[in-house]
């Protein structure tokens, strides 16, 4: 695979609105082609990051198939996902009032005017990055006290020697929106890394990429791409999602990963690109429900009003 860029085409009407360039990279063995666009890694890195948790803690026997899943989500703040996250709490020995994600509104918008209606305001809890902060803050008591998120404690360190690793090179750090460290890589690097994940050469692996492919529920939540991508698919999926519409797939049986990314940051445009994209490189791996939601641009009322289409 060596073509590496398109874009979408968003339309109203007959008007063109937008323009969102398109990069990817495709990894297979025994390497990675592609674009070498960088983009901050966001929640891709999500798998990645619980691997470091697991290792610190030694692997604690409680930690489940559900548990994983919610340790690598971007999930939506549904009341089902918050209780797994409070369970998970409480099995690490971690407190609510430690989360150092920051406050933010469920994704999922019934969930959200439940809590609303309930007189509550969205907490921590409901960010998406909770599964993964509960995670990183019983494994940073272990290593030693300081602010877990601060990208010279030691666990900090431990994920970015883990990055670089999988990646095949050391990131430049940055800053993600949950206030952990996030890694600035080439998209090739990002293809590398799924493909490592896909493959799961060592036990602790293995089970991330199973829970995420057994619990894609847990991943996101109902409406968001990874749920609909992982719904599409004809055989095993890992699908994941990372902030300012960068993305990765790895799908395990082909021994094949690809990373995406929009430079426009368009998640909707991102998302409109993946059927086609996906397709052209794994023909016969994911049956597309017709109309993909995100290649109809609609009114507030609902109405189809325009496309978005890959070009």
């Amino acid at each position: 695979m060596t073509t590496s860029a398109s874009r979408v085409i968003e339309r109203r009407g007959a008007a063109v609105e937008g323009i969102h360039p398109i990069h990817f990279a495709v990894c297979s063995d025994p390497g990675a082609e592609g674009s070498e666009v960088r983009s901050p890694w966001r929640s891709c890195a999500k798998p990645f990051q619980l691997w470091v948790a697991l290792d610190t803690l030694g692997e604690p026997a409680f930690v489940d198939e559900a548990f994983l899943a919610i340790g690598a989500s971007s999930h939506s703040g549904t009341d089902e996902q918050v209780a797994l996250v409070r369970r998970l709490l409480e099995a690490l020995g971690v407190a609510e009032r430690d989360l150092g994600c920051g406050r933010a509104a469920p994704a999922h918008e019934a969930t959200l005017y439940e809590v609303l209606s309930r007189g509550e305001s969205p907490a921590p809890i409901h960010n998406d990055c909770s599964g993964k902060h509960a995670f990183q803050i019983a494994a940073a008591r272990k290593l030693g006290a300081g602010d877990y998120r601060a990208v010279d404690h030691p666990l900090q360190q431990r994920v970015l020697a883990r990055i670089a690793e999988v990646a095949g090179e050391r990131p430049v750090v940055a800053t993600d929106g949950c206030a952990l460290p996030t890694f600035d890589l080439p998209l090739t690097a990002m293809a590398r890394a799924y493909y490592a994940l896909g493959r799961a050469d060592d036990p602790r692996t293995r089970r991330i990429r199973d829970a995420m492919i057994a619990r894609p529920d847990l991943i996101s939540g109902p409406g968001r791409i990874d749920l609909a991508v992982s719904a599409a698919a004809r055989e095993p999926c890992i699908a994941k999602i990372g902030a300012r519409a960068v993305y990765a797939v790895a799908l395990p049986a082909r021994g094949l990963a690809v990373a995406v990314k929009c430079t426009s940051a368009d998640e909707d445009a991102l998302a409109a690109a993946l059927p086609p994209l996906l397709d052209r490189i794994a023909p016969g791996a994911f049956a597309w429900p017709d109309p993909w939601p995100w290649s109809v641009v609609r009114s507030k009322a609902g109405l189809p009003v325009g496309s978005r289409t890959l070009e």
